[in-house]
């Protein structure tokens, strides 16, 4: 999303005074700015990303393992680490969207902080299977 942001300029110098007068002023969208057209760049990255989503699928996404939501691409869904069973993201999402819970903060006393690490005898309380250990990194 676009940002406002205000500027201040400092000028000076030793023996010349500077006029601000006349100082040029450009406004510019979004639209006119952005570059159209353009190859797309060739890395290992944006192969292995191309190779799960279309480019018109990733506009308006982030990718980042931060949060959930419909617009974050994660890791694990790039597979950046390898092949992973549908069992395995499945878990990384839940626990994704459990450590952000307050509880876990009050548990151990502290200020609620935005993705709590998680222990596994707290993750055994949301998730649980009998080959439970399938969806935890080894």
């Amino acid at each position: 999303m676009p940002q406002d942001r205000k500027r201040i300029y400092i000028i000076g110098t030793f023996e010349n005074s500077v006029s601000l007068d006349n100082f040029p002023s450009a406004h510019s969208t979004i639209g006119e700015i952005m570059e159209h057209g353009l190859p797309t760049a060739k890395t290992p990255f944006i192969r292995q990303l191309l190779s799960k989503y279309a480019l018109s699928e990733l506009y308006g996404k982030s990718i980042k393992d931060k949060r959930g939501g419909v617009s974050n691409i994660h890791s694990w869904d790039l597979e950046t680490k390898g092949p992973l069973l549908p069992e395995q993201k499945a878990i990384l999402n839940l626990l994704l969207k459990e450590r952000r819970k307050k509880k876990w903060a009050q548990e151990h006393g502290i200020d609620w902080m935005d993705g709590k690490p998680l222990t596994l005898d707290q993750i055994k309380t949301f998730y649980s299977n009998e080959n439970w250990r399938i969806g935890l990194a080894t």
